[in-house]
């Protein structure tokens, strides 16, 4: 089936509040999208496909952009990749709040939701978009906000013929522009290695979106210009990787996590810092696991000085100390128990939580082998300690997820 949704939007959110659409919202609800597509989508008086899409979509869309949607009922979606590629709210909002200034372009507009959270600290807001459908949807999504501007064509010729410039231009390359995805700067839509003359002419500032899978030292050996770094994870993953460029803070390396139930975690480096490898040590009372953001920037030697720890192993990537940190950017947890792998007594039968850093097998092969029970109340943790195989079972818990 395919997600795109037809042309007129205002056609269609009519069609979705009509009584004929809110009856399809229940049978969506009540068999699932491919069963209401059998008994509804041979009809042709009415855009019964096209409006069961979008309440398929709004479902995907709902987990990366909860209370956005809460607040913005009428919007509509053009196809199922502009969600895949768009920033969940909690960081589009966060990036956005580091932004003050009186406008901002965005020439690779897609679903809008990093523009929206942009928008609405700024007096003038300009959104360009490549793809017609995308555009089309834009202008409806957009209607309510009186100081933004839609364009649809392609942002580098926008950027080039524009006698304007910007406070901010914000840029997420379309990592698609091919026959299939890629995560290499050069290979995505607009090129950003052509284009970065002009966007240095026409904005006091511009922001480039970067895929997660990007490696940060490839990126910073390709655009040494980059004066920060940020990256932003949410909920034990990576989301999104953003280059600054007229924001101040050279050589700057933020990494940034989200946990479900705390404010974000925030650790700043500098970009010399990255793999730069940390003093090693046996195990002590605590291990601490740093965030994904962290995981992703791998400035170890500067973890381990800011919280005076050691690496178990130089490539284990977990930390050791002698006392609880409880600000550490991650997870905690005191060490009852250490020994040598595959030792059936030092399992806890009620149940553990298994983790392999720097081990050949995989969680789910030690979990089926000795019969270990889901559980977030200890932890089984194989590893390598100082070049050396171990376990660190039987660890109790004390920190935050």
């Amino acid at each position: 089936m395919s997600s795109t949704a037809p042309a007129d939007p205002k056609f269609l959110y009519q069609a979705i509040q009509s009584e004929t659409g809110q009856m399809l919202r229940h049978v969506y609800e009540e068999i699932g999208l491919n069963s209401a597509l059998l008994k509804f989508g041979a009809k042709n008086d009415f855009p019964h496909a096209e409006v069961l899409a979008q309440f398929h979509l709004r479902d995907l869309a709902s987990k990366k952009f909860p209370r956005f949607l809460q607040d913005n009922r009428h919007w509509l979606f053009p196809d199922r990749q502009s969600i895949e590629q768009a920033t969940p709210e909690v960081v589009a909002k966060a990036c956005a709040d580091s932004f003050s200034g009186n406008s901002v372009l965005d020439i690779c507009g897609g679903l809008g939701i990093d523009f929206y959270f942009l928008s609405q600290r700024t007096s003038r807001a300009v959104y360009v978009e490549l793809n017609p459908l995308r555009a089309q949807f834009a202008r409806w999504n957009f209607q309510h906000i009186s100081h933004v501007e839609i364009f649809e064509g392609d942002g580098s010729e926008f950027l080039k013929h524009t006698k304007d410039t910007f406070d901010l231009i914000f840029l997420d390359p379309d990592r698609r522009a091919k026959a299939s995805r890629t995560f290499l700067l050069e290979d995505s839509r607009p090129n950003l290695r052509e284009l970065w003359p002009l966007l240095k002419l026409k904005a006091k500032a511009f922001w480039v979106k970067i895929s997660p899978m990007e490696d940060i030292s490839a990126v910073l050996f390709a655009f040494p210009e980059i004066p920060s770094v940020e990256v932003w994870a949410q909920q034990r993953e990576v989301k999104t990787l953003l280059m600054k460029w007229g924001s101040g803070g050279e050589g700057a390396l933020i990494a940034l996590h989200k946990p479900p139930t705390r404010p974000w975690e925030i650790f700043m480096a500098k970009q010399d810092d990255i793999h730069v490898a940390a003093p090693v040590s046996a195990c002590k009372a605590f291990i601490f696991e740093p965030n994904p953001a962290l995981m992703k920037v791998g400035v170890w030697k500067k973890l381990a000085e800011t919280y005076d720890l050691t690496q178990l192993d130089q490539h284990t990537h977990i930390f050791t100390g002698d006392i609880p940190i409880t600000d550490f950017p991650g997870k905690m947890w005191r060490v009852t128990a250490e020994g040598k792998p595959n030792d059936a007594e030092l399992i806890d039968p009620t149940g553990m939580q298994v983790i392999c850093r720097n081990y050949p097998q995989k969680p789910e092969v030690l979990r089926k082998k000795f019969k270990i029970k889901e559980s977030n109340e200890k932890l089984l943790l194989a590893t390598k300690v100082q070049g050396e195989r171990r376990w660190i079972v039987g660890i109790q818990r004390t920190g935050l997820d």
